[in-house]
């Protein structure tokens, strides 16, 4: 229950698309359910940026959908209008990534802009308590945050898990990413469909936003490799960008001009568990989950997976 008197019997933590596929199944299953987020808006690494006319989608740019499963998942977004495919058998969203998320967080109680500091044990399951001071009671918690970010979460609520738990999480290992976004062209040397994957010392790859059909001008997001991306880490955002605008202007041409840059420090796990987490204490239950819960660990549709299976723990 909510400290304030409304009632869950799950609080879910963190709103990807882990999150966001779990709180759904959860509600559809008849149990409420609370989804609470640091961001101002839902999605995780579905994320899209407008800045003056251009946008920009600067987490991950498609999908695929190689388990039945879920392929019935995408078909039902591509029915609802917000997925169409892209290329090869990629499928990408309508309207920005973001916008597959704010289809599936539609009819869910979601709490944005709400830092969660600590999940600790209450007398009837867990009290997860946030930045402000406002606090949930709910006899589930399902944590789909970085997984070093959720068992800090723990420790703050002082939370001790079984020492072979522990350690199986904490052997989830994640690589970071610097992702710029510029104004630059796409030329015809490129692939057609908009996605570049670079060799190199610098860029993993490049997209291009209005090739996409996101906007009607010129957008490039260029993700730079995990080692550059860990050995530049603590520079300013500027140095970053102009080093970066270095190495898109060798395959776009001209002289980019740089918007933004993104610090995606879990970009992508690179030690992943087969499926989610759970630890059961009498009648409360912790659920771990997310795309480093699942063998598919760093895509789309890995994630959704985790987080229908960490619902399906708490049926």
């Amino acid at each position: 229950m909510r400290i304030d008197g409304s009632s869950y019997g799950c609080v879910v933590i963190g709103a990807g698309v882990a999150g966001l596929t779990a709180a759904g199944a959860l509600r559809d299953g008849g149990i409420p359910v609370v989804l609470l987020d640091k961001g101002r808006a839902a999605g995780g690494r579905l994320a899209t940026r407008r800045v003056e006319g251009a946008v920009f989608d600067h987490g991950a740019q498609f999908f695929t959908a190689r388990d039945a499963g879920f392929a019935r998942t995408a078909a039902a977004w591509r029915a609802a209008g917000v997925a169409r495919p892209w290329f090869d058998d990629a499928l990408c969203a309508t309207a920005g990534m973001s916008s597959i998320a704010r289809h599936l967080a539609a009819g869910l109680d979601v709490g944005l802009a709400t830092t969660v500091t600590a999940v600790a044990r209450g007398p009837r399951g867990y009290v997860v308590t946030a930045d402000d001071g406002r606090r949930w009671e709910a006899a589930a918690v399902v944590l789909t945050a970085p997984v070093p970010q959720s068992l800090a979460l723990l420790d703050a609520g002082g939370v001790a898990l079984d020492d072979a738990v522990r350690a199986r999480l904490a052997a989830v290992t994640y690589e970071r990413c610097l992702a710029g976004l510029f104004e630059a062209p796409w030329p015809a040397a490129l692939p057609a469909h908009g996605v570049a994957r670079v060799d190199g010392d610098t860029l993993s790859w490049l997209a291009s936003n209005r090739v996409k059909g996101l906007c009607a001008v010129d957008a490039v997001t260029a993700h730079a490799r995990a080692d550059w991306s860990l050995a530049r880490w603590s520079h300013d955002d500027a140095a970053v960008l102009a080093a970066l605008a270095a190495e898109v202007a060798r395959y776009t041409g001209g002289a980019p001009r740089p918007v933004a840059l993104k610090r995606w420090r879990y970009a992508k796990p690179t030690r992943c568990l087969d499926g989610p987490v759970v630890v059961r204490d009498g009648g409360a239950t912790l659920v771990f989950a997310g795309d480093a819960l699942h063998r598919d660990g760093g895509r789309v549709e890995g994630a959704a997976r985790s987080g229908l299976a960490a619902a399906a723990a708490l049926s």
